[in-house]
C-alpha cells in the first residue's frame, strides 16, 4: 500500500519546550509570520483533574490542533501508556493495598482518548497502538492505512513517552531519549503542503526526528 500523508497541523511538548517557537528553534527552522498559536490549549479543571501529567501534556496537545480533536479519526501511539499510573498500582499491590480507582480504570492505552472524545464529543474511531520502540511508526502506518480507507477523513496522530523511574529503568530502557514527550499530529490527504517521513530511530528519538523534519520542510516551504 503506498499512502502520502501531509502534516495540516502540529503541537509538541516537553519540560524543555512548550511553544510551537521553541521546536521551531531547536530545529534549526526560520520563524513563520502566520504561525498560528503557540500555547497549548487550557484544560478545563474537571478535566485536568483526572488527567496525570502526561495525560494533561497530550491532552493540551491535541486541543491545540483545533477543531481537529472534535471531528477527526484519533490514535495514540505509545509505548507504555501513562506509565505512572501503572507503577502506581503496582506499587499497591505490593504494599498489599488495593489499587486506586482511578489508577485502575485510567492505566489503559485507550483511556487518554476515551477522556477526549468524551470531552469533545469526538464520536469518530479511534485506536491505541502499542509497539515498544516503534511505537511511533506504527502510528504513522495506521494513520496512512486510516487516511488509504476515508481520504476524505483527518487523523490526529497523537505520541505519548515517559521514562521509567528505577528500578524499572533497567527493564524498560530510554537510554538517550529526551522524555516526557508528547506530541500531536493533525494528518491529512488533501490540505496541507508538506510530506515527512519516518525515521530509522525508536522510542521518543523517532518522534523528533519526524517532527525536527517536518518543522525544517514546513519552514523551507514557507520561504519559498
Amino acid at each position: 500500500m503506498q499512502s502520502s500523508m501531509c502534516v495540516a497541523d502540529w503541537f509538541a511538548w516537553s519540560p524543555n519546550r512548550s511553544d510551537r517557537q521553541a521546536w521551531r528553534a531547536w530545529a534549526g527552522a526560520s520563524q513563520m509570520a502566520m504561525a498560528p498559536p503557540d500555547a497549548a490549549a487550557v484544560i478545563p479543571m474537571l478535566l485536568r483533574r483526572r488527567l496525570s501529567p502526561l495525560g494533561q501534556a497530550l491532552v493540551g496537545a491535541a486541543l491545540a490542533c483545533g477543531e481537529a480533536a472534535c471531528r477527526a479519526r484519533l490514535i495514540l501511539a505509545t509505548r507504555h501508556g501513562e506509565l505512572s499510573r501503572t507503577i502506581n498500582i503496582l506499587r499497591d499491590l505490593s504494599d498489599a493495598m488495593p489499587p486506586s480507582p482511578a489508577d485502575f480504570s485510567l492505566s489503559v492505552h485507550h483511556s487518554l482518548l476515551g477522556l477526549l472524545s468524551i470531552h469533545t464529543g469526538n464520536r469518530h474511531a479511534h485506536s491505541a497502538i502499542s509497539a515498544g520502540g516503534d511505537s511511533f511508526a506504527y502510528g504513522l502506518l495506521e494513520a496512512s492505512a486510516c487516511l488509504h480507507a476515508a481520504p476524505e477523513e483527518p487523523v490526529l496522530l497523537l505520541f505519548a513517552e515517559e521514562s521509567p523511574p528505577p528500578p524499572y529503568d533497567e527493564v524498560l530502557p530510554t537510554a538517550g531519549e529526551e522524555t516526557p514527550l508528547a506530541l500531536a499530529l493533525l494528518l491529512t490527504k488533501r490540505q496541507g503542503t508538506v510530506i515527512a517521513s519516518p525515521t530509522g530511530k525508536a522510542g521518543s528519538m523517532a518522534a523528533r526526528e519526524f517532527l525536527r523534519d517536518f518543522l525544517k520542510a514546513e519552514a523551507a516551504a514557507a520561504d519559498a
